[in-house]
């Protein structure tokens, strides 16, 4: 895990440059409620006769050798697969008028070996008055409404996973068809195939465990002083090219002037590179931009922020329900980084729904320390392979391991196992004994079943 005497003066030096950007910062993710179509199912056509389009299922021995090749080459873990699907929703979708006088269109993706899916949008657009609801088959997990406080000046958006092998989208409107003026169009469906075989139906709730035996949920004792800088932590979702999606980390952190502004500290190597060791910050990746020169894509409109997704206690992974029921935040913007891969490998965020605005995500804003002083452990906490909220705990200061890294070896607990760093850990922080950041993580990956590998993380100040 690395970090320079630098990185956090320039972290807060660019933080005020969040006012120059055009989009709002929205408080509110969605407006909630219930798609019209259920209300009227004795009176509407059944999904069976809306438009519906069948996506090929995975070749998982293809899928299995491209995620072999990518951890040969060190690269961010894929979560899910990105199928091609290039449609124009409220083209090709099935529009119906209801008895109130208002007008849906529904459109259908089908995967028949999938159990998540989310969608990419490359143009999203919502006039004023029309809502946006996404939702699984049998209507047990609805998305939305979303507006028009949901567009962003890229046009880019994306949906949280959604529990289910079909997700229907169904936009309401006043106006028809022929003169609705929103854009809803489909670029990926993406299939998450970490989860086949590990999660089941709400009812069931089959645990959903991605990352090692080994590690510690944040709800275990080892966790119980920082919980509530935790409730800063976040899974981050994101493009990493071609539709398919990677896991990271990373923390919402304050800054000088105390004026909540959601900042939000991660990996550059997150951000724009497929975490290749030859320092290629350009292949398979959605997001390549460098804030010196001003050159490349700030926004990353598509990028999901899971918050609170922590599961119900210690030692009990995740289910359906965790899915269903996760807290999440669209779109950030890129304020700093540094985009040397030898250097601090950090990236500064702004994210575009805040939220410290809403209570029930309960999110904070976490202190840190740019001094060379550490106070006693080294506690980071992470989503490893994109699970539960984990805490990994040193009881030794950092080692010097260059003028530019210290290295962090995580220690075995008496209570619970021991914590290690994996693939989705990445820009995780590193806190001090005051709870204060000190780094976030660079690497390295290890494993539950390496344990003559002392985990250790590289950290840059």
């Amino acid at each position: 895990m690395n970090f320079s005497l630098t990185t956090f003066w320039k972290v807060m030096a660019v933080a005020v440059v969040m006012i120059l950007f055009n989009d709002k910062a929205f408080a509110q993710m969605s407006e909630g409620g219930t798609p019209p179509s259920f209300r009227y199912k004795s009176t509407l056509r059944s999904l069976d006769t809306v438009m519906q389009n069948r996506l090929p299922a995975l070749d998982m021995r293809k899928v299995e050798e491209e995620d072999k090749e990518d951890a040969r080459n060190g690269r961010n873990p894929r979560a899910g697969y990105g199928l091609p699907a290039n449609t124009d929703v409220l083209k090709e979708g099935t529009w119906t008028k209801l008895p109130s006088g208002e007008y849906i269109c529904r459109y259908q993706f089908k995967c028949e070996d999938a159990v998540v899916l989310s969608l990419l949008f490359s143009n999203f657009k919502l006039t004023d008055g029309d809502k946006l609801f996404v939702y699984n088959e049998d209507g047990s997990h609805v998305q939305g409404a979303f507006t028009s406080a949901n567009n962003k000046s890229s046009g880019k958006f994306a949906t949280a996973m959604l529990v289910g092998n079909s997700i229907t989208l169904e936009l309401v409107s006043n106006t028809t068809k022929e003169n609705n003026t929103s854009i809803i169009e489909i670029s990926y469906v993406v299939n998450y195939y970490i989860y086949k075989d590990k999660i089941g139906s709400r009812a069931n709730n089959v645990p959903c465990q991605l990352s090692g035996d080994c590690q510690v949920s944040i709800n275990c004792p080892e966790g119980a002083g920082f919980r509530d800088v935790g409730n800063g932590v976040a899974r981050i979702v994101f493009p990493r090219g071609g539709g398919s999606v990677s896991f990271c980390s990373g923390s919402l952190i304050n800054n000088t002037r105390f004026d909540a502004s959601p900042l939000f500290l991660t990996a550059n190597h997150c951000i724009q590179s497929d975490g290749n060791k030859d320092g290629d910050f350009t292949d398979n990746v959605d997001l390549f931009y460098d804030a010196d020169s001003g050159m490349g894509e700030s926004k990353a409109d598509d990028w999901m922020f899971y918050w609170n997704f922590d599961g119900p206690e210690c030692g009990i992974r995740c289910d359906a329900n965790e899915i269903i029921d996760a807290k999440t935040t669209t779109g950030a913007y890129v304020l700093a980084n540094d985009n040397a891969f030898a250097s601090s490998d950090f990236a500064l965020l702004y994210l575009v729904e805040n939220p410290i605005c809403d209570n029930e995500i309960n999110a904070q804003l976490n202190g840190w320390d740019n001094s060379n002083i550490i106070y006693g452990n080294s506690i980071g906490i992470h989503h490893p392979i994109g699970d539960f909220k984990m805490i990994a705990t040193d009881f030794d200061s950092p080692i010097n391991s260059s003028s530019k890294y210290k290295t962090v070896k995580f220690d075995e607990t008496s209570t619970n196992h021991h914590s290690v760093t994996e693939g989705g850990s990445s820009g995780s922080p590193i806190f001090n004994a005051n709870k204060l950041i000190f780094g976030q993580l660079r690497g390295v990956n290890v494993s539950c079943g390496l344990p003559d590998f002392p985990p250790c993380c590289d950290l840059k100040r």
